[in-house]
Formats: structure tokens, sequence, C-alpha cells
């Protein structure tokens, strides 16, 4: 039986503790990776959030800036280009195509009210500008030189409150307020 014991191999407790070593190294690299991928969940539904904000600030940015003063006073006062609404959550205006449209937040969202024409009293059905599923917190609008008489540029200033930011934007319009 000497020919046996020339021959080298592994035995059983060598096998089972190499194989305990490989299960603890491959629990550990799984529970890494499993963490990885749950952080990368995380920083894409961040970046979806600030994706939804921007397009939000930027479509009440263009709106905004793009407003023409109410000389008839059917959306808003008589030769103004604002009106606050909805208690400081929202605002009114007369955009670029002379429809009367208003900006609010109301019941969670942001909306979005379309008139047929320059009257405010004609203003339709209010859609939400971004997911009803975001987390938008509050919304709230402040106008400076609203009226032609107090010769300031008419402004608004308006601010997005989410659970973890704050974004605030003043726009000023486009046109000159003489």
């Amino acid at each position: 039986m000497t020919g046996l014991d020339n021959k080298r191999g592994f035995t059983l407790i060598e096998l089972l503790i190499a194989m305990s070593i490989f299960i603890v190294m491959l629990t550990l690299v799984w529970g890494a990776m499993i963490e990885n991928i749950k952080g990368q969940r995380g920083v894409f539904r961040k970046a979806k959030e600030i994706g939804t904000i921007d397009y939000a600030l930027e479509y009440i940015s263009r709106t905004l800036r793009t407003a023409i003063r109410d000389s008839q006073g059917t959306c808003v006062n008589a030769n103004q280009s604002f009106l606050l609404t909805q208690g400081g959550k929202g605002v009114r205006f007369l955009n670029y195509k002379m429809k009367c449209q208003e900006i609010f937040f109301e019941d969670g969202e942001l909306k979005v009210a379309l008139s047929t024409d320059n009257n405010f009293s004609n203003l339709g059905t209010p859609f939400p500008l971004i997911s009803r599923n975001f987390n938008l917190k509050d919304f709230k609008v402040l106008i400076t030189g609203e009226s032609s008489a107090d010769e300031l540029q008419p402004r608004v200033t308006f601010v997005l409150i989410l659970p973890y930011a704050t974004f605030q934007s003043t726009i000023s319009q486009r046109n000159l307020d003489l």
C-alpha cells in the first residue's frame, strides 16, 4: 500500500473549510451588491425628482416671463400683469397667446388652468403640471411691481417646497412695463 501514500488529495475536512470560507465571502459580496443596487435606485429616484422639478421650474418661468399686461382687466386687474390667487399659492396672468392662465397649488398638486379667451371666468378644468405621485409639500408666490403706477418691472417670486429641498426663482416679464 505504499502507492496510496504517494497520492495527494484533499480531505473532507479541508473541503468543508474551503467551502465555508467561499460561502462567507460570497455572502459578503452579495450583501454589498444588494446595498449598491438599493443606493443606485435611490439615486435614480432623486434624479427623476430633480428632472420633474426642473420641468416645473422651466414651464412656470417661461409662461410668467412671456406674460403680458392686461389692459382690459378681464384676466387680472386692469393695467396689471399678474394677480396673486389661492391665498398666495397661485398666480393668474394673461399669457402670450392672450389667454388667461393660472398656476396654483391645490390638494397637494401643482395645477394649471387655461381659459379659452382672455377672461378668467372661462378658466377650464385644471390639470396637474407634474405627476400626482410627486411629493410636493407647498408652492408659494410673491408678486412685486404688479402695477404700472409703481414704476417697477413686474416680478414674480415662486417657491417649490419638497420634503428635502426648497427651490426658489424670481421671474420678470420679458416686455418692459411702461
